[in-house]
């Protein structure tokens, strides 16, 4: 394999990413529309002891995102969903990562409908796929314009959406009969692990911050603080939040019913206004903004390491955006929604792939522990290796279950898709094996990956 030049697409990044406009990112990666739709359903399964799934689901998201935090510590870098496996295990096997990796980014088509679905609640007129053609568009437009506009307009989304659920909070809490608390596992443990797995897809995802290194000031030191204290937030949000939504109606009335059904008894008409356009327009607006923002950085540098053609990375000097890629990802947004197709199963075959790369991410971590000690040891996060092993453990379990447990759902002509796409990746990175740029990590004053 080659050695790397000196020059490349990601040396053009701007480091304008502070870590207040980090911590958005993570925290609106975290707390989005879900916790409407799924605190009900958790309710469904586990009653009054929602608060306590939570609790669980935000603990065992935070020992999930210490590897990340571990990593994005001792090297902080662009694209780490590519660049740690190809740097910490292997080139190519960095290369499948993204590659499988890159599927996630069709859900931007789904947020975008889904926008457009709570828009058209007040204006049922506007046609569904131009309405959501549209949104996809300005934050494609937006996100052109400089990570630094992107972060700063999505500190503004964050601060609505959280502004909306906080009322929400504190109109209700008052209102709580703490009497429905008095028996916390209603339907058993059993019933409590189930609503803890279903409530995972709201208490993760902070962890995408890692892909931002290259664009912020202070990566080693911000990008852990951000995902840990996005979900231990996000964590006491949920939590006050359902216990609204467990204590004000009858247990039987909000089983499975959206945090809505709750928020229209307790709000004024003012304020239920707010809340649904905060925690559901906005929330939504919010994740599309931070995806178009981290969805092409791991694809910038591998095309800097030659897997793909360096050009289609070429990064705007006056923006320092990778202009080609974020066309590429919008095209990946909209094109569901031009045709027409259906996205919920290709919305799942993305959290699939998200979640596999994921894994081969929690492993790098110990990996580096293991074979970089010099690295990690020097690091501004760290923790002791038995803590390090459980982190790694329960990581890989959840995300291996969840995994299994999404494709046991999909339909067989999905899954051959998923793994026609793999073999495609699969026969590009044997074909471009010898041409791909070759690294070696090595200790630096930043400690940071280093070619040799």
């Amino acid at each position: 394999m080659p050695q790397a030049d000196v020059s490349r697409n990601t040396d053009n990044l701007k480091k304008e990413l502070t870590l207040p406009m980090v911590f958005c990112v993570a925290l609106k990666q975290v707390i989005g529309g879900g916790v409407i739709a799924l605190t009900g359903v958790a309710i469904g399964l586990t009653g009054a002891g929602v608060p306590i799934a939570f609790i669980l689901a935000s603990i065992t998201s935070i020992m999930a995102a210490i590897p990340f935090a571990i990593l994005s510590s001792a090297m902080p870098v662009t694209g780490g969903m590519y660049t740690w496996p190809a740097r910490l295990m292997a080139p190519w096997i960095g290369f499948i990562t993204l590659w499988f990796f890159f599927l996630t980014n069709v859900a931007l088509s789904l947020y975008a409908i889904t926008a457009s679905d709570y828009i058209r609640v007040f204006y049922p007129d506007i046609p569904q796929g131009p309405l959501a053609f549209a949104i996809l568009t300005i934050f494609y437009l937006i996100n052109l314009s400089g990570a630094k506009t992107t972060a700063k307009v999505g500190m503004v989304l964050t601060f609505i959406m959280a502004s909306a659920i906080l009322l929400f909070i504190g109109t209700g809490l008052p209102e709580v009969n703490y009497a429905h608390f008095e028996n916390m596992m209603p339907n058993g443990i059993m019933a409590l692990m189930s609503a803890t797995g279903i409530l995972l897809f709201t208490t993760g995802g902070a962890n995408m911050v890692a892909e931002l290194g290259g664009e912020m000031k202070n990566p080693g030191r911000d990008i852990p603080i951000s995902i840990i204290a996005a979900t231990a937030t996000a964590a006491i949000v949920y939590v006050l939040a359902s216990i609204v939504a467990a204590g004000v109606l009858p247990i039987a009335e909000v089983a499975d019913k959206p945090l809505t059904l709750v928020a229209e008894r307790i709000m004024s008409r003012g304020s239920f206004l707010y809340f649904s356009i905060g925690a559901g327009i906005i929330s939504v607006f919010g994740i599309i903004n931070a995806q178009m923002l981290w969805g092409s950085k791991s694809l910038l540098v591998a095309c800097d390491d030659c897997w793909l053609p360096p050009g289609i990375g070429a990064v705007n000097k006056r923006f320092g955006t990778p202009h080609f890629l974020l066309t590429g990802l919008y095209l990946v947004g909209i094109f569901p929604i031009i045709t027409g197709l259906s996205v919920k199963e290709i919305a799942m075959a993305s959290t699939i792939t998200g979640i596999a790369a994921q894994i081969v991410v929690i492993i790098c971590s110990y990996i580096l522990f293991r074979k970089y000690r010099s690295i990690y040891m020097s690091a501004p996060f760290k923790i002791k290796e038995g803590w390090l092993v459980a982190a790694v453990i329960i990581g890989v379990l959840l995300n291996g279950v969840l995994v299994l447990n999404l494709v046991s759902g999909l339909s067989i002509w999905t899954n051959t898709v998923m793994a026609i796409w793999l073999v495609i990746g699969a026969v590009i990175a044997l074909a471009r094996r010898n041409h791909a740029v070759s690294w070696k990590v090595e200790m630096t004053d930043k400690t940071v990956a280093k070619v040799s």
